[in-house]
């Protein structure tokens, strides 16, 4: 093969790669492709501000029974957006599965919707992601005590 044919097709392997990591990119948008630590995706909320905030949302519902957490699994999208799935996973203080009392997990699912303020991922190169997140919301006695992270 002459020098000139060989880099021609050096040149369209390396078409088809940029093209294919373009495409990747595209759909990376709405699919998490990273984890919220590898991209500044934490919430810009201090965790002793978003315990305020959960507790003054939540108001009058009635103190669940359980000690434990309460963690709310989420992707945001390229444009800093909540997608509509949270996965909901729940276990007592001793990491053992458990279920909370439904209102609770239905009002801290909605509390969740209401923030509105997440950064935007980012690759290197800096084409927006999207990203997984999470918060955990330790469970005392039926009440909230700590948000993580």
């Amino acid at each position: 093969m002459n020098p000139d044919r060989r880099t021609v097709r050096i040149l369209a392997v390396l078409l088809v790669l940029v093209a294919g990591t373009g495409q990747s990119m595209a759909q990376s948008c709405d699919t998490a492709s990273a984890y919220y630590y590898s991209v500044n995706g934490k919430y810009p909320m201090s965790s002793a501000n978003l315990l305020a905030e959960t507790n003054r949302f939540l108001g009058t519902v009635q103190p669940a029974k359980g000690s434990g957490y309460i963690t709310l699994r989420f992707t945001i999208n390229c444009r800093g957006k909540m997608e509509n799935g949270i996965e909901v996973l729940q276990v007592d203080s001793n990491y053992a599965k458990t279920s909370f009392d439904k209102s609770l997990v239905d009002k801290l699912q909605l509390f969740l919707r209401t923030l509105d303020k997440w950064n935007v991922g980012t690759f290197e190169n800096g084409t927006p992601l999207a990203y997984r997140g999470f918060l955990s919301f330790k469970i005392n006695d039926g009440k909230v005590v700590n948000i993580i992270p």
